[in-house]
């Protein structure tokens, strides 16, 4: 599945955790969102002993492009939040992440994603957002 991806570098967050947002479509085109198939994701890997929470506020900023609601009431914004896992044993990581289905509204080119991913190790408070985009094109 061809994807377009944003990482959020180890500057803004701790070095034990990395964090990746893509839209992955099914056609063999990278950055495409066609009317079904195609998903935002998000995905993080902690290689620290304690748990992070990741919360996601995903929302897309242009006219053609949505996240699947119902039907009739395609989706603007995605709210979401998923553990990661401390590394369960030596040289090992844990990973955890989350999809949501995009759907396109019609033809456009430079069609933007946005996420804000915020997380916090247990029994801390959360970090402020970073704010991660991705580019796509609808059919």
């Amino acid at each position: 599945m061809p994807t377009c991806t944003a990482r959020a570098s180890n500057n803004v967050m701790p070095s034990q955790l990395s964090l990746t947002t893509s839209v992955q479509s099914p056609k063999l085109r990278r950055c495409y969102v066609p009317a079904k198939g195609a998903r935002h994701k998000v995905s993080a890997w902690n290689y620290g002993l304690l748990p992070y929470l990741i919360t996601i506020h995903g929302e897309c900023e242009t006219e053609n492009v949505r996240y699947n609601g119902t039907a009739e009431t395609p989706g603007k914004i995605w709210d979401a939040h998923f553990w990661v896992p401390g590394r369960p044993g030596m040289g090992r990581r844990g990973k955890n992440g989350r999809a949501k289905p995009l759907t396109s509204q019609g033809k456009g080119e430079n069609e933007t994603i946005r996420v804000d991913l915020t997380w916090a190790q247990a029994k801390w408070l959360p970090s402020p957002p970073i704010d991660l985009r991705v580019d796509v094109r609808t059919a």
